[in-house]
């Protein structure tokens, strides 16, 4: 399936990225964004490893943070909708 990723997912992945860097520095973040651009690529290839939570959306866990996905058969699409802290309430920050 095809991998792409809404708006304000990629603006979480962005602050993910600037906090890690003033928290870890550059080396840390650059490996904790590329292993969650990791894990949307690996449910992108297979989306029934994530768990389904509501509907098209599917749940799948990238280290820290919890990759919000939504599935399309009709367009053969799995788009990463938020990336959340597993430390958040999944349910009040559905799309």
């Amino acid at each position: 399936m095809r991998l792409a990723w809404s708006h304000l997912a990629i603006a979480e992945l962005k602050e993910i990225r600037r906090t890690s860097i003033s928290r870890w520095g550059r080396a840390v973040a650059a490996g904790y964004i590329a292993d969650l651009r990791d894990a949307a690529k690996r449910v992108a290839e297979c989306p029934d490893t994530a768990r389904t939570i509501q509907g098209h959306l599917r749940l799948v866990r990238a280290r820290s943070h919890y990759l919000i996905v939504y599935v399309s058969e009709d367009t053969r699409t799995v788009t990463i909708a938020r990336i959340l802290h597993t430390a958040m309430e999944i349910e009040r920050h559905l799309p």
